[in-house]
């Protein structure tokens, strides 16, 4: 049988948000030049199945594999020219295209695979989960990482990834992650190749989003602190940034349980992107006394 093209030679770079198509037809052989595995050979028939493109992390999901597993299987299958994937960070036309999305306006018609990951994050019962499935277009994928702590115990944690779509080819991926501060190494791995940073903040217990801020501050990422407002309480923008010590342009009041809130939330972060905006400075030191003055 003919082979597939096999020009990708460098090492792609692949993520939990990279999208991935197959190039080959799903009746493709796989033969020992290529040494796939019945694994790899398992991803390109689901990949060549499915006729669009899937997230790497939902090909993990759907293949109950590790996310390192499978984007391992994905950097393979890419270097043999048996699959097409996104680049690891988007491009100005991209992102203009997922503002356009999240504002309402029509699709545009990608030509090339396109992807890119913002991190949602805060403290419990902020509405992390609660803002992803909202925004998303269909159900959250969630998987479970098990990852040893400091003492060398296993400890599992829950990742979910929503995408809300720009194109055929095109997506925002949405990925809640568990606050920093309870495990340090899943935190690093999961901002690699992140576009900006949500931090969800409870409007009645502030100061509980501090660790989440600080690490969200030291990545460097452009940055929202977003207020979940769900009551009747009309939280201020102005008096938030004065309690944190941040610019008031980064304060964000929005409900995680509607669908155009959290869209438009989502757009506001983005113009920041496109602005080519940093975090704003976080003058003086976070405090719980501070935040409860």
């Amino acid at each position: 049988m003919m082979a597939c093209s096999t020009g990708q030679r460098t090492r792609p770079q692949v993520c939990d948000h990279t999208m991935v198509s197959t190039s080959c037809p799903p009746s493709w052989d796989f033969t020992d030049d290529f040494a796939h595995d019945e694994m790899t050979g398992a991803v390109h028939r689901l990949l060549a199945d499915s006729r669009t493109p899937m997230s790497a992390m939902e090909i993990a999901h759907r293949m109950s594999l590790p996310r390192v597993v499978a984007t391992t299987i994905i950097t393979h299958l890419a270097r043999q020219g048996l699959v097409q994937i996104s680049p690891l960070t988007p491009s100005a036309g991209f992102l203009s295209q997922a503002i356009a999305a999240l504002t309402g306006d029509q699709h545009h018609r990608a030509a090339s695979l396109s992807s890119m990951k913002i991190i949602v994050t805060g403290p419990a019962g902020a509405g992390v989960s609660t803002f992803v499935g909202a925004a998303a277009r269909h159900a959250p994928v969630r998987l479970l990482e098990t990852i040893p702590d400091r003492a060398g115990a296993l400890t599992s944690y829950c990742l979910e990834q929503g995408a809300v779509d720009v194109s055929p080819n095109g997506r925002v991926h949405l990925l809640a992650a568990p606050p920093p501060a309870v495990f340090d190494a899943l935190w690093v791995d999961v901002t690699r190749a992140a576009s900006a940073i949500l931090v969800l903040v409870n409007s009645h217990r502030p100061w509980t989003a501090i660790p989440v801020l600080e690490a969200a501050h030291e990545t460097r990422l452009p940055l929202l602190m977003v207020v979940n407002h769900i009551d009747s309480s009309h939280p201020d923008p102005s008096n938030i940034a004065a309690r944190f010590g941040v610019e008031s342009d980064l304060i964000h009041i929005t409900d995680a349980r509607s669908r155009p809130a959290t869209r438009s939330t989502l757009a506001r972060l983005l113009r920041r992107v496109e602005a080519a905006s940093t975090p704003a400075a976080l003058r003086g030191v976070f405090t719980q006394e501070a935040c409860r003055g």
